[in-house]
Order: structure tokens, then sequence, then C-alpha cells
């Protein structure tokens, strides 16, 4: 094993074992200095997946996986000056879970991304009405939407934000990610990309800085299909 192998798997061992003070500890030692930004977020979510599928096979209780979410925020914390997006200029993004859903951990964990990655984040509280979403986009000025549904049965609620997004506010990019759904899910639904996890963001972020700007875009429910008019 490489000295860097092996302080990505130090890294994921921590958050693991729920030791924010180990993470802080590791980050803080010169040779992480030389390792790349990514890797670094991917052992801490790495080690935060294992801890989710612990707590989800009971066999870590809830305290001490919120003690694994501590322990990737302290890495996020030193990540953040790191990651800072390449033009400079301070993006705007409003998160939140959609209308119904209750499990709203991992918008938090999305969040805590976005915010080393350098944006200005506004996460909002579960079961958010789509006018709450709408006026905080519009009071932040921001560019990207952030919406998460982990249960089926909010995915209706979260079509009417997006609906409601594109119709009043095209110029914001909707990204949207959750344990029922995928990536043709969510063009289908209107968004304008998918992140499966926090490992997966920041290219799903560059993705979206990627794409052009449009005059106008809606479902045309007749065809099945989204029209985007430039």
């Amino acid at each position: 094993m490489t000295a860097s192998s092996a302080i990505l798997n130090d890294i994921e061992k921590a958050v693991l074992s729920q030791d924010p003070d180990s993470v802080d500890a590791i980050f803080q030692e010169a040779a992480v200095a030389d390792l790349d930004a990514d890797l670094l977020l991917g052992a801490l979510t790495k080690g935060l997946d294992e801890a989710r599928k612990q707590l989800g096979d009971m066999t870590t209780s809830v305290g001490d996986f919120l003690l694994s979410v501590d322990a990737v925020r302290c890495g996020l914390s030193h990540l953040k000056e790191r990651m800072v997006p390449n033009d400079g200029k301070q993006k705007r993004a409003v998160l939140g879970v959609a209308p119904g859903e209750v499990h709203n951990l991992g918008i938090y964990i999305i969040s805590g991304v976005m915010e080393a990655l350098g944006y200005d984040v506004i996460c909002l509280e579960q079961d958010t009405d789509t006018d709450v979403f709408i006026n905080e986009l519009k009071r932040m000025d921001a560019s990207i939407l952030g919406v998460s549904s982990m249960m089926t049965t909010t995915l209706a609620g979260m079509q009417d934000i997006i609906v409601r997004c594109n119709r009043e506010l095209p110029d914001v990019k909707i990204l949207v990610g959750g344990a029922c759904m995928d990536e043709k899910m969510a063009t289908s639904m209107g968004a304008d990309g998918f992140a499966e996890s926090a490992v997966d963001l920041p290219g799903s972020l560059d993705k979206l800085d990627s794409q052009g700007t449009y005059k106008r875009r809606y479902m045309d429910y007749d065809k099945k299909v989204q029209v985007t008019e430039y």
C-alpha cells in the first residue's frame, strides 16, 4: 500500500469509527496537502457510505452515525479552500427535499460538499412547500436548485417543483437525487442533472456548468419529451 493509499484508508476508517478528531488530525498532516481534493472527498464519502450501511443493518446507532456525519463535515471544512470553483465567483444554490419527504440527512451532506466546493448554499427544512423553493431561489438569485427524494410517494411533489422552476426561472439549473431516482428519470422529469451520491456531485455540477443557457424550457406531455428553446 502506497503512502497516499494509506492516508485515504485512514480517513475512511476514521469516518466509519465515528472519530472527527482523527479526521481533523489526518487532514492537518503535511502529506495530505499533496493529495487531490477529489480523492480526499471520495475517502470521506466512502466511509460515510459504509456507516450508512451499518445503520441500515442496525449494527450501529443513529447517534454513532451522526458522529460519522460530523467526521465528514470536519474533513469538508479542511477541503473548503481547495475546492472553490475555478471561475472564482461564488455560485448560489437552494437545496431541499421534496414535499412530503422526511429523509433529509442526505441533502445536508450534499449541502456540506457544495459548501466545500465554494457554493453559497441554503438548505431548506424537510417537507418544504414548492412556493418556498421558488421564493428562496428568487430571493437568493440562485443559479442551482437541488432536490432530493427517497420515497416514490414524493415524486409528484418533486415534479411540481421542477415544472414551476422551469416555467418561472428558466435560467436556474436543476439537480436531483435520491434512492428512488436515476438519471433517466431525472431527465424525463425535466431536471438538468442527476447526482447518485456525494462522490458523484462534483462531476454532476461540472456538467451543469458546461450546459448552455436557453430562453424557455417545458415538458410536452403529448409527445412525452422535454422541449428546450435556445
